[in-house]
């Protein structure tokens, strides 16, 4: 008997010291992977083009003064035209429309426009196609940009006068060789009219209903200049639906015609607040800010629509400037040689990356290098899972998955909500079913956990929170591939905070600290903490009604650009917080 005992005396310290080892190598592996990502700059590969085709530099640009003039002579016309539309009325984009028809005609193009309707008015789409001298009309690039009720001052150039001095210069060329098409959307839609005439254009079902011509599009830039004289800097948009990126070549290509034409100026789209960005490091501001656009998965631009037809496409957007950083000259130099460059493919990009990050202007991280980063952050929650199915008994495992499967029932009832209410109630029932599974597991924990057996109630329950990192793990994981910034940045916030939660306790007092720290950490909190902090330091135009309109978004920017939050929110984190409930348990009376 005594050796029996001390076998299980030894047993149990070597189940011990296995966790402390896992939990070492848990900690060690995780801080190895977040100080990865500060090191990207250090190791990250020199950019360079791949598609020799694309020769960006071979021809010397001659977009000059005239066409530059002519841009704020086109301007200061669309302004005029503005100033003379006696309201912004249901019919003010056709009114525009028809006067964007009718100088896009005097300049030589090919035009048709395209009606749709938006929250109860009718818009217009404008499409001007310019023919290639040399071409057949099988391939064309695409440029778009949007119209807007204002344009800016006399004196300076905005999108619609920049785009008219770019027909009338690519109607000029005699190196065409892949027709060009102008498409302009009203900016009072947002994204809805780019997404609406690229639906029809791909469409194959609708094909004989539709009238326009539709060449393939090989490459496509599009336009967001903010009117000005001179500019302070060249923004580079990349990202697009679920942050899909465009071919790594064609942001090269931008820096290689910048850099020979001396804009030296060029940057990528910020995000991240100013407040927080002055303790960020400079050496990772650039990588961060990329990283925290491609992790929101929404498109930046009309470009990143055109990811999912597999159109490569950037925005070129533009600050302006009170100095002479950069001229319009140059700028339209540097749309020239890109769209030269365009125009010498071939074939469609294939040879560079589509799965990168971007540290800084001249160089880039590969998925090879920043999957070692999800690699380690991952195994450091993996292992514990691992361990469990290895080392627990098959019973408790059994019972453990038997609690598991109702909280993800929950889950996917929540995810499907909005097939079954409107978008008017969808706020007020999809809060309240969060909110009522919340308060439902609190109340009912205690009846959840006497389905395990009373002598194991307590190992049941370190099990149950070694296998609830199951789920949450494959989801990272299948995003990690397509949305690498998403899942790694997800996985790094979500990891400390519940493993330092979520613990059975004999004591109250730390049960309830717990539990305070899971309401914080409940879905419903986080969004209405961000909804606080969007009001107060992001966006001092939003309503105290933000949170209904929070909701509202997720849902529609997962079923317009497929965004991962609300999949991840509902299917894979609401059950995995409500679970943790169940694991804060205190075990007093049960032992």
């Amino acid at each position: 008997r005594r050796r029996h005992h001390k076998m299980e005396a030894d047993d149990h310290k070597l189940v011990e010291t296995r966790k402390k080892v896992i939990v070492f190598l848990s900690i060690v592996f995780y801080f190895a992977g977040v100080y990865s990502i500060y090191e990207y700059p250090g190791f990250a590969h020199k950019t360079y083009i791949s598609e020799n085709a694309l020769q960006p530099t071979l021809a010397k640009p001659v977009y000059g003064r005239n066409q530059a003039k002519f841009a704020v002579k086109s301007s200061n016309s669309y302004i005029d035209f503005q100033n003379s539309i006696a309201e912004y009325g249901s019919n003010w984009s056709q009114e525009t429309a028809d006067w964007l028809q009718r100088n896009l005609e005097e300049l030589g193009a090919v035009v048709y426009q395209v009606p749709y309707s938006y929250e109860n008015n009718t818009f217009y789409i404008v499409v001007g196609t310019i023919n290639s001298r040399k071409g057949d009309g099988t391939e064309s690039l695409l440029l778009t940009t949007r119209y807007d009720r204002f344009g800016g001052k006399n004196s300076e150039t905005n999108s619609i006068g920049f785009s008219f001095s770019m027909v009338k210069f690519f109607r000029e060329r005699d190196w065409l060789a892949k027709d060009i098409q102008f498409v302009y959307t009203p900016s009072s839609s947002g994204l809805y009219g780019m997404n609406y005439w690229l639906n029809q254009y791909f469409s194959l079902l609708e094909k004989d209903h539709i009238l326009f011509p539709r060449p393939a599009i090989l490459g496509s830039l599009s336009f967001d200049i903010n009117p000005s004289e001179n500019i302070d800097e060249v923004i580079i948009k990349t990202h697009g639906e679920n942050g899909l990126l465009p071919n790594l070549d064609l942001v090269n290509i931008v820096h290689k015609i910048g850099k020979n034409e001396k804009v030296n100026h060029i940057t990528f789209d910020k995000v991240i607040p100013d407040f927080v960005r002055n303790f960020i490091d400079p050496k990772i501001r650039v990588l961060l800010d990329f990283m925290t656009n491609q992790a929101l998965s929404i498109p930046t631009g009309d470009h990143g629509l055109l990811t999912k037809y597999h159109v490569d496409s950037i925005t070129l957007s533009t600050s302006p400037s009170s100095g002479k950083k950069v001229s319009f000259i140059k700028f339209g130099r540097l749309v020239e040689g890109l769209v030269r460059s365009l125009n010498n493919l071939i074939e469609r990009f294939h040879q560079s990356f589509y799965y990168y990050l971007i540290p800084s202007n001249t160089t880039y991280v590969s998925i090879g290098d920043y999957m070692i980063t999800f690699g380690l952050v991952i195994f450091s929650v993996l292992c514990i899972p691992l361990y469990t199915l290895m080392m627990r008994p098959s019973n408790e495992i059994a019972y453990s998955f038997m609690i598991i499967l109702p909280f993800h029932i929950v889950g996917s009832i929540v995810y499907f909500l909005p097939r079954f209410v409107g978008s008017d109630m969808l706020p007020i029932f999809w809060i309240s079913t969060y909110a009522f599974s919340t308060v439902a597991v609190v109340s009912l924990k205690k009846f959840i956990v006497s389905l395990y057996p009373k002598e194991t109630i307590q190992a049941g329950l370190y099990t149950l929170k070694g296998l609830s990192y199951l789920v949450p793990l494959a989801f990272l994981m299948k995003c990690s591939v397509d949305n690498f910034s998403f899942a790694i940045l997800t996985a790094i916030l979500i990891v400390p905070s519940y493993i330092g939660v979520g613990h059975p306790s004999k004591s109250n007092t730390f049960v309830f600290i717990q539990n305070i720290m899971l309401l914080l950490l409940n879905p419903l909190t986080l969004i209405a903490i961000y909804a606080v902090v969007k009001m107060y330091f992001l966006d001092t135009n939003i309503h105290y009604e933000g949170i209904l309109e929070i909701v509202n978004l997720m849902v529609k920017n997962y079923n317009n650009y497929s965004v991962a939050i609300y999949p991840f929110f509902t299917l894979v984190y609401l059950p995995f917080n409500l679970l943790h409930f169940v694991i804060s348990q205190n075990i007093t009376a049960d032992k």
